[in-house]
């Protein structure tokens, strides 16, 4: 059985055509990526998400993951808190409101989680792995901020706040995903086909590889600049391996038929699952009723 289980997770591997890439960041050569202007395609709306596939490697100093930090507009972060897994999520408004979110003991450190931090104007919802974690009632404009969008650090009071660990696939809404379109898109790369294509003010999917700089995908062009030590690494997310999340058997679709392949695998079924990267759907590296019980949400 064992050698059965490992041919069918090297087929998928094989048969990739595009190397995927993340970035590494460590706080000790103080890394970040700095996308300087992309306040201006984000301020003075009333709906934002936020969003990226992040592998925290430890406990830090507050660990920034993405988003604007400046304690005052424009400010919206997802940030790793002092020398714990919990994260805050927080918004603060034109009127100096502030809404935050914390989630006690949710990362996982040494493993891929996904993340996406939304406002509609009337409340902030926090995910992972596409499930609803927590959501409070918030309100107010976005005003435009001095301060850079970015990966891998957070500012407060002139410091930063740098994470240890690796991220992937970020992205950047002005408008507010739905718990359906994150779970259908957080496996996959963006393209014209998402049903709020033109609500993408920034995507950076981390690709490029070698460099000192991250393309913006959109049409706004506010690219990355790579600093510090930050690493190009291959990438170990569920983009690097899932076309879909959740099509164990790759016809296309996400139904029943790929919960009954996951379940009977668990159980010890000899059933032909072709692609067991895709079984483990919140991509914590074991495939058990946790995926089907998110593959099922979907």
């Amino acid at each position: 059985m064992k050698r059965l289980i490992t041919l069918l997770i090297i087929i998928p591997l094989f048969g990739m055509s595009q190397t995927n890439y993340e970035l590494s960041f460590n706080s000790a050569t103080l890394d970040y990526v700095e996308m300087p202007n992309t306040s201006s395609v984000i301020a003075n709306k009333t709906a934002f998400s936020i969003s990226c596939w992040v592998n925290p490697q430890s406990n830090t100093n507050h660990g920034g993951i993405m988003g604007f930090r400046n304690n005052s507009d424009a400010d919206f972060y997802l940030l790793q808190m002092q020398n714990t897994t919990t994260i805050e999520a927080r918004f603060r408004n034109s009127s100096g409101a502030n809404y935050d979110i914390l989630a006690t003991n949710i990362l996982d450190l040494g493993q891929w989680q996904h993340l996406a931090f939304t406002y509609d104007g009337s409340y902030i919802r926090l995910y992972k792995n596409g499930v609803i974690v927590n959501s409070i009632a918030a309100n107010g404009t976005i005003t435009q901020s001095n301060q850079s969008f970015k990966l891998g650090s957070l500012d407060w009071q002139g410091s930063g706040f740098y994470l240890i660990g690796k991220i992937d696939e970020a992205r950047l809404w002005d408008v507010a995903l739905s718990q359906t379109e994150i779970q259908n898109w957080m496996c996959s790369e963006i393209d014209a086909s998402h049903p709020n294509y033109s609500n993408l003010m920034g995507y950076w999917n981390l690709n490029e590889g070698i460099g000192v700089s991250t393309d913006d995908q959109t049409t706004n062009g506010n690219n990355g600049t790579i600093l510090g030590g930050t690493v190009w690494q291959t990438s170990s997310s569920c983009l690097a391996v899932v076309v879909l999340c959740g099509d164990v058997n790759e016809d296309g679709v996400v139904d029943q038929t790929d919960v009954t392949d996951i379940n009977n695998y668990i159980t010890g079924v000899i059933v032909p699952v072709f692609n067991l990267w895709a079984a483990d759907v919140n991509c914590d590296g074991v495939i058990n009723v946790l995926d089907i019980t998110l593959l099922n949400s979907f």
